[in-house]
This record gives structure tokens, C-alpha cells and sequence, in this order.
């Protein structure tokens, strides 16, 4: 049952990664008002689709992969949940606040991804209390290390249930809290619920450490950026046409391998200073192909180039199984254009092309 929860949860993404990438597109066209109205609620019900499948994967595990640290900052990684919040509260005609207490530090060292996952999970099973209601998060931080999300939900005159009940309002609710409370017990945190009349609060507890000072860096600019010559293997027409789409006018070229084998006897030719690889492909994988190019490199005692997976399968199977392949860095599908090109980015500074 879990590898096919898996399996459906991969499917998932890769078709929302041609979704929502095709929809990104579009909203870099000249649109009316309506029609960049109607995109943007395409849009939130995709990501909607896309959170519960990964959701379906998450609550099937035995056990999680550890939190991935490093540092981060507070206020960037609030407001980008923040605006997907927004767009789910819109859509329940429910009016939605949030307020960063001075307590809170500008950065901090943590799991920014799984913090986010959490806060929308909790958030989102808020929403289903008080549709046309009220919803306000507080964060706040204390001297022991800890963030308090305070989320307070209040209906418009009506007696709310006790968020742990949520199962008859959808999918998604129903397996939101209990996911919260299971990674919470990994890391350290808490989530207690309570509600009294036409009020609600979620109060959820997340641990964390002070990041440094200087620790935190600013994303590589332009200025930074080389042009590639780039191996994108990828079996699909759709992906391989949206990552064109993406790249367009950036100034790398582009050739394209249809399989893992393919892309080993393409980088034997020494053309390529970049690899992007998706994982399930015919003939040979991604990661063999990763593994296989990595033992001709050694071989041949030349540099490795760098390669980057860009698949649907989770991101702590392509983490563990990537990682002992040789890859470089991983994208989990859906990727947005500003993801692809950070990668390239990176990877485009002269110092870094071709080392491992």
C-alpha cells in the first residue's frame, strides 16, 4: 500500500508540474483582470491537489526522513505561506490577518520547508472552522528557542466544533492535524487545540535555533550567471516543452536525452557542463544514469558535472538514493520558473561549474 500511495503521490506531481508550470506561463501574458482572477483560483486549486497527494505519501510513512537545517529568514518564509493563506481564505469568504511579534528573530536555523508544511496544514483546518468567519495568526518566539503560532478562528455566529473533528469536511482537514501532530513528535513541538462558542485557537509550538549573524545570505544575483550548455534528460514531451519555456532568452543551450542511457553517452562526449535528469525514464533511470556517468568520470579522471534531479518522486527518496548515486542537487515537481533558474544560477558561477 505505501509503494502505491507513492506511486499515485508521483504521478500527482508530475502532472501538476505541467499544470502549474503552463499556468505560470500564462500569467506572464498580458491578462484582463477577470482572467488573472480566474488563474489565480486555477492556481490555489492546484496547489490544493498538490498538498493533498503529498499529504496521502506523508501519512502512509513508517517514519520521516530528519528535518533538513539550515538557516533561514523568518519573515520571508511566513509571508510566502501567508500569500497561499490568503488565496484559501478568499475562496471561503473568510478574512485573514497575521502579525510578527518583535519577539521573533530575524532568522533563525530550522526546517523552513517543514515549518511551512506545518503552518499550512494547521491553518488550512482553521479555515474549514470559520468559512466567512475570521482567522488571525501571531507568531511569537521565547527565550528557550521556541516559535508560538497562535491561530485564532472565529465564525460569524456560529458554535464551532473541536478542530480535532474535522473528517466530514474533506480529505484534506482530516489528514492535516494528524500529519501536524506526528512530525511534531519527531521534532520537539506541540499542537493543542481548544474551542469555546464561535472562537477557536490552534497553538501550535516549534523549536528552533538562532542563526548567527551573517549566516544568511542573499540569493546569487545575475551578474553571477554563465551560459550552460545543458543535457536535459526527460521522457516527457510536456516537461521537456515547459523547461524550454522556462529557459527561453536565458542564454543556455539546450539538448534534450530521451532516456538515462542516452544521457550517459551524451556526456561522454565532454559537450555538457550541466546535467538535469529525471528519474523515471525508459531504457535506464536516473539515478543508474547518475551512477554510471560518475564511475566514467572516474575512470577518465575529469571533473564532474554537476547534475540535478528534477523529478516527482519525493524529495527524501531523491535525497537518499540521489545522494549515494553521486547527484548534485535535486528539484521536487512541481517546480516553479524561479526554482529552475536559482539551480542554474548556483550552478552558473565559473567557481562552481564542473565541481562535484
Amino acid at each position: 500500500m505505501d509503494a502505491l500511495l507513492r506511486r499515485l503521490g508521483d504521478e500527482v506531481r508530475e502532472s501538476l508540474h505541467q499544470i502549474l508550470g503552463a499556468m505560470e506561463l500564462i500569467a506572464d501574458e498580458p491578462l484582463t483582470q477577470s482572467q488573472r482572477h480566474y488563474l489565480e483560483r486555477c492556481r490555489t486549486s492546484a496547489d490544493q491537489l498538490l498538498c493533498t497527494a503529498n499529504d496521502l505519501v506523508e501519512l502512509a510513512r513508517a517514519e520521516y526522513p530528519p528535518p533538513l537545517l539550515a538557516p533561514f529568514r523568518v519573515e520571508g518564509v511566513f509571508a510566502e505561506t501567508a500569500w497561499l493563506l490568503q488565496h484559501l481564505a478568499d475562496r471561503r469568504d473568510t478574512e485573514f490577518s497575521w502579525h510578527l511579534d518583535p519577539s521573533v528573530p530575524e532568522a533563525v536555523t530550522g526546517d523552513a520547508r517543514l515549518l511551512q508544511d506545518l503552518l499550512r496544514k494547521v491553518m488550512e483546518s482553521a479555515l474549514y472552522l470559520a468559512p466567512r468567519g475570521k482567522l488571525h495568526l501571531e507568531v511569537r518566539a521565547s527565550a528557550e528557542g521556541v516559535l508560538s503560532l497562535d491561530v485564532s478562528a472565529a465564525a460569524a455566529g456560529e458554535v464551532l466544533r473541536d478542530p480535532e473533528f474535522l473528517a466530514g469536511e474533506g480529505l484534506g482537514p482530516a489528514l492535516g492535524l494528524s500529519i501536524v501532530r506526528k512530525r511534531l513528535d519527531q521534532i520537539g513541538g506541540q499542537l493543542a487545540t481548544f474551542t469555546e462558542g464561535a472562537r477557536a485557537k490552534l497553538l501550535m509550538t516549534v523549536p528552533y535555533t538562532a542563526a548567527g549573524e551573517g549566516q544568511v545570505s542573499l540569493p546569487a544575483g545575475d551578474a553571477s550567471r554563465t551560459p550552460l550548455n545543458l543535457l536535459i534528460a526527460e521522457d516527457s514531451d510536456d516537461s521537456f516543452f515547459l523547461f524550454q519555456a522556462y529557459l527561453a532568452n536565458q542564454g543556455h543551450t539546450l539538448t534534450r536525452a530521451l532516456n538515462g542511457a542516452q544521457a550517459v553517452d551524451l556526456v561522454k562526449t565532454g559537450k555538457f557542463n550541466f546535467v538535469v535528469m529525471d528519474v523515471k525514464m525508459p531504457v535506464m533511470d536516473g539515478y543508474t544514469a547518475t551512477r554510471l556517468i560518475r564511475e566514467w568520470e572516474t575512470e577518465q579522471g575529469t571533473a564532474r558535472v554537476p547534475i540535478l534531479l528534477l523529478s516527482a518522486e519525493e524529495a527524501a527518496r531523491q535525497m537518499r538514493i540521489g545522494a549515494n548515486a553521486g547527484c548534485s542537487g535535486y528539484l521536487t515537481k512541481p517546480a516553479t520558473k524561479a526554482q529552475v533558474l536559482t539551480a542554474l544560477d548556483f550552478y552558473a558561477r565559473p567557481h562552481l561549474v564542473g565541481q562535484p
